[in-house]
Formats: structure tokens, C-alpha cells, sequence
């Protein structure tokens, strides 16, 4: 259903859709990505100490 209303938006609908959800989910999505850039650092630096 959400897939329906999603293919129909217009760009107007979408955006307010998207800024209505980042306001109730914003912070956990910041959450998220502040764990995921932790991760992917963390595997860059263990990748380079095993290359050495």
C-alpha cells in the first residue's frame, strides 16, 4: 500500500512525506548513521593495520 502511495506522490507530497518522517525518525536515523560511520571507521582502520 505505502508502495502505491509512494509511485502516485507527487514531488510536493513526497517531500512533506519525507520531512514528516525525518522529523519523527530524524534523530534515530542521525543514531544510525553515527553507529555505521563508527563501524566503517573502525573496519578501515583494522583493514590498514592488516595490510601492514
Amino acid at each position: 500500500m505505502l508502495n502505491i502511495f509512494v509511485m502516485n506522490a507527487t514531488e510536493e507530497e513526497a517531500r512533506r512525506g519525507l520531512t514528516r518522517v525525518m522529523a519523527e525518525f530524524g534523530e534515530l536515523l542521525g543514531k544510525v548513521n553515527n553507529a555505521l560511520s563508527i563501524s566503517s571507521a573502525r573496519s578501515k582502520a583494522l583493514t590498514a593495520s592488516m595490510m601492514k
